[in-house]
């Protein structure tokens, strides 16, 4: 996948398109999971990069970040807004994040478990 924000939402949108798990389906033989999926994906990293950035446009409790209107981050509202975040998506361009999660998939961490 070509490392856009743009281009990642696109495919996130398209409900025909093959699941980043189902393209990697072979790294969980090498890495030896019980399972593809972690708890945190691209969409949980995005919406902690625009609290980080917008804080300002952000409601936050203990576990949940919220849009002010107290709907969450969606990847509907995403897909139509990333453009609102100037910022947010030079760092992840640049930081090639994109490419690393198209390459293994949902694997950043979590505590030992959970994923169960």
């Amino acid at each position: 996948m070509e490392n856009s924000v743009k281009v990642f939402f696109d495919w996130k949108s398209n409900k025909k398109r093959k699941s980043v798990e189902e393209k990697n389906i072979d790294n969980k033989i090498v890495a030896k999971w019980d399972k593809l999926d972690v708890l945190y994906s691209f969409i949980g990293v995005y919406t902690i990069g625009i609290y980080v950035f917008y804080k300002q446009l952000c409601k936050r409790t203990a576990y949940q970040i919220k849009r002010l209107d107290n709907e969450f981050f969606s990847i509907d509202y995403l897909s139509n807004n990333y453009m609102s975040f100037p910022d947010l998506n030079e760092v992840i361009v640049k930081s090639e994040f994109i490419s690393e999660y198209d390459s293994v998939g949902n694997v950043i961490p979590i505590w030992p478990g959970g994923e169960c």
